[in-house]
């Protein structure tokens, strides 16, 4: 599939390379902020894992949407 312009997505797996949990170090995530909010796009979806609450603020504070979501099933039902 393809994204337009204004659509990200945020991909983040639930564990890194070296089996590591990520959805319990939302610091890990933070190199990714500036870059993803750079791309303005209409939303970002957080995969299971991956919640990141000071991530969703700095999202709601720029107007951009999140959703709380599996990728996988928002495609597979058309959701997406």
């Amino acid at each position: 599939f393809a994204l337009d312009e204004k659509e990200a997505l945020y991909f983040l797996s639930s564990k890194d390379n070296n089996d590591n949990p990520l959805s319990s170090n939302s610091v890990r995530q933070r190199d990714y902020y500036d870059y993803i909010i750079s791309l303005k796009p209409q939303r970002v979806i957080f995969n299971p894992g991956t919640e990141n609450n000071e991530f969703y603020n700095l999202l709601k504070n720029k107007s951009i949407k999140y959703l709380e979501a599996c990728t996988l099933v928002l495609l597979s039902t058309n959701q997406y």
